[in-house]
């Protein structure tokens, strides 16, 4: 990255920010999509809304992986809804 850098080549990150590289980052707020769409799933009326994802443990997944789990509790929680692990797939 530095010697491209000193060059003036430009950077732009996609969903992950590497630590000490220059340029800019463009991402998304996991945590916010995720609650706006579990949110809206359930405003329309759905009684069960499952978390999809495809790492088989959750704790090795990406951090973006885990925020959108917060994001999606969070939502079932602002619903009233209990957190059911048998809905993670």
């Amino acid at each position: 990255f530095a010697e491209l850098a000193a060059e003036g080549f430009p950077f732009v990150y996609l969903d992950q920010l590497h630590e000490d590289a220059p340029g800019d980052f463009v991402g998304v707020d996991n945590v916010a999509a995720s609650f706006g769409a579990t949110e809206h799933l359930l405003g329309l009326g759905f009684e069960a809304v499952a978390f999809v994802h495809k790492n088989a443990a959750l704790e090795a997944a990406p951090s973006s992986v885990r925020e959108r789990l917060r994001g999606y509790r969070a939502a079932l929680a602002a619903y009233g809804r209990p957190f059911d692990p048998a809905w993670l797939v």
